[in-house]
């Protein structure tokens, strides 16, 4: 090789460190970026050279290289993925010549595959498909590991189109097969196959003690295996996965223990950054028989993973806003400050500079919407008397403001669309529960509905299909730079969104069909026939939620809070009377005071008398129900807010001791008339 072509090459290496010192400050400018591209083109340039003006003096692994390097700057840092293409399969090709050549045929597969993948305009990317296809059948039969790794991609680019049982067995089969037969040069392969496996169930909802098990044994192994290094983002993973699982089973006491764990990790990891590195990259390297392939794997930077780790644990306390305490808001702030330091980083290519861009204002963005949750959940303020309209909820979030100011303007490029597309049911679904909580239920309806349209498992215009001319390149764009996919959100009575903003209309249409009801509206009405209509019309939405709501998999009933609340509204549209409800525990309790007083309210009106029982040990059965409920209904509600569901219990505890006089001295009775003088008014 001419002397000339390896200065050329250390030349391209340069500047293309040169153009990724830039960083953020790349996107600064219309100068600054046209400096990144610049750099950029300077480093093709150099490699280019060599491979036209020194191609005769290159040996073929040189030249393979090359190719290689020149294809996979292309591919990350401009728009000339076909020529890419080329480049990769020029490389492919000279593979041929020698098995020798093994190791850099492989690399170069799997980034043509990735090229193709972005060049393939058919529908559900088929021929692409076909190409991965048989790259698995060839290297299968020579890489049990090299199998997996490619069966792995199969589900990472194309799993949005399997069904979330296919993609579940898909990862399982795989960590499985890998767990008999754990090296030092699969391990980190076997790691990403069950993380994935247990991300996959903690989106699917499924049960709880399935996931804690599959966890359990990726810890084992890892206790197994602790002589074989891996990269110290696997550990935070593992960490996060743990918080994940009680902020799932609203354990506050779990989640303490667990984010003190984080810290100590993170105040670990601060003291050696070297660890972690500057970007949200890092690499492993998977052990194919005599050679190592190296993975690069894209997840959070460091101070994303702390500003995550704070975000998951403010998330946990959001049930409990009704308290006043403001715990979310607070540790928010510090998510806030962390992604703040994320900001000033350097990162690498501008690609990668924009991905962490829109990571972070994506994040910012939906922190904010979490945030007004908590606003609207604090019943210690009466956001009625400061709030007059839909935008007004948004003032304190002058970021969030601005968000749907340039949406409704169409101000956002296809890239921004791409990530902000997911916050959009979001803003439907708490503009939804700020007019619930005002009154406006016609509005609130109207965001319900939009929510459920978008989530719903059925084809319309609002879902995503339909926004994107390419929804497969959209999700894995969307999850490659560390965002849920569209495609792959779960849809139906399986999406969150859909279950709340359908337990929440439900109550809604109960409302209207009370209002129907006593309206009255006389045959010979000329109102008459709208008045029918909409009787009608809330009927047939009552029943089809009730019969989407009674049909929610069991697996999401191990949800002690879900399955209250689904009784609870199952009991108030008259489908409980021989399912008796189960009343939360006391942790539950504790986190939802006014659904166990609900439960225990519920379980009052439902009792039963024992007939082995004396009258009056049933009586007081009914009446400690009653007082349970009481007690709980004053946890939750303020005393300056009307008591309704207390007034409602303290009633019932009224009537029975009132028809049974002969069991209850006066003062008792007395007492209890006096109560509810205070919470609604005196009793007849």
């Amino acid at each position: 090789m001419s002397v000339t072509a390896p200065r050329l090459v250390e030349a391209s290496n340069r500047l293309l460190l040169e153009a990724h010192r830039l960083g953020t400050a790349s996107l600064e400018s219309e100068e600054a970026l046209n400096e990144y591209y610049r750099l950029i083109k300077a480093s093709l340039n150099c490699l280019f050279v060599v491979l036209e003006q020194y191609k005769y003096t290159l040996d073929p692994s040189t030249e393979i290289r090359l190719c290689y390097r020149v294809s996979q700057i292309l591919f990350n840092e401009t728009m000339s993925v076909d020529v890419a293409s080329e480049y990769c399969v020029r490389g492919i090709q000279l593979c041929s010549r020698s098995d020798a050549f093994y190791p850099l045929k492989v690399r170069l597969e799997v980034l043509n595959f990735q090229i193709q993948y972005h060049l393939d305009e058919n529908e559900y990317k088929r021929s692409t498909l076909t190409y991965l296809n048989s790259l698995i059948d060839r290297y299968g039969t020579t890489s049990a590991d090299l199998k997996v790794l490619l069966t792995f991609l199969k589900y990472r680019y194309f799993g949005m189109t399997f069904s979330s049982e296919q993609c579940l067995a898909m990862l399982k089969q795989l960590a499985d097969e890998l767990e008999g037969r754990v090296s030092e040069g699969n391990f980190a392969l076997y790691q990403i196959c069950r993380i994935c496996e247990i991300q996959q169930m903690l989106l699917q909802s499924r049960p709880m003690e399935d996931v804690k098990k599959r966890l359990g044994g990726l810890v084992y192994q890892l206790e197994k295996h602790k002589e074989v290094v891996v990269p110290t983002q696997f550990e935070a993973i593992l960490l996060l996965l743990n918080l994940l699982i009680s902020v799932q089973e609203d354990d506050f006491n779990e989640c303490k223990l667990k984010i003190v764990k984080i810290d100590t990790f993170i105040r670990r990891a601060k003291k050696d950054d070297t660890q972690w590195g500057t970007t949200n990259k890092f690499q492993i390297d998977i052990g194919i028989q005599s050679f190592e392939l190296p993975l690069e794997l894209t997840w959070l930077s460091f101070n994303e993973f702390s500003a995550l780790s704070y975000f998951f644990c403010g998330v946990s306390y959001l049930v409990k806003a009704w308290d006043g305490k403001h715990r979310t808001e607070k540790l928010f702030s510090h998510c806030h400050n962390e992604l703040d330091i994320q900001e000033t980083q350097v990162g690498d290519s501008a690609v990668n500079v924009e991905a962490m861009t829109l990571r972070i204002d994506f994040f910012a963005l939906l922190m904010n919407g979490y945030e007004m949750l908590a606003d609207l959940g604090d019943e210690t303020t009466d956001l009625e008397a400061t709030i007059n309209d839909q935008l007004g909820v948004l003032v304190k979030y002058p970021k969030l403001c601005q968000f749907v100011k340039d949406y409704d303007e169409g101000n956002f490029s296809s890239q921004e669309l791409v990530a902000y597309h997911n916050l959009i049911p979001i803003l439907f679904y708490i503009w939804a529960i700020y007019h619930q909580k005002n009154g406006n239920f016609e509005v609130a309806k109207y965001f319900y509905l939009k929510v459920r349209k978008l989530y719903s498992p059925f084809e319309n215009e609002l879902r995503t299909e339909q926004f994107f001319n390419d929804p497969m390149l959209t999700t894995f764009l969307q999850s490659s730079i560390g965002l849920s996919g569209s495609m792959t959100e779960p849809k139906g009575m399986n999406s969150q969104l859909y279950l709340i903003s359908s337990m929440n209309l439900l109550t809604i249409i109960l409302h209207d069909l009370e209002l129907l009801r006593e309206a009255k509206v006389a045959e010979t009405d000329d109102r008459y026939p709208e008045y029918m209509e909409s009787f009608s019309e809330s009927l047939k939405m009552k029943e089809l939620l009730i019969r989407e709501l009674s049909n929610v998999s069991n697996d999401r009933k191990s949800d002690l809070i879900l399955e209250q609340t689904i009784q609870c509204l199952q009991y108030a549209s008259g489908q409980l009377s021989d399912n008796p409800i189960r009343v939360l525990d006391t942790t539950a309790g504790h986190v939802a005071p006014l659904l166990a007083a609900m439960g225990y309210y519920i379980k009052g009106k439902q009792y039963q008398n024992e007939k082995t029982k004396p009258e009056l040990d049933n009586l007081n059965t009914r009446i400690q129900l009653f007082s349970n409920s009481y007690r709980q209904s004053l946890k939750f509600i303020p005393e300056w807010r009307t008591n309704k569901l207390g007034y409602s219990a303290s009633l019932e505890i009224y009537k029975i001791m009132h028809s049974y006089r002969n069991y209850f001295d006066r003062k008792q009775v007395d007492a209890v008339k006096k109560n509810l003088d205070g919470l609604g008014g005196p009793v007849k």
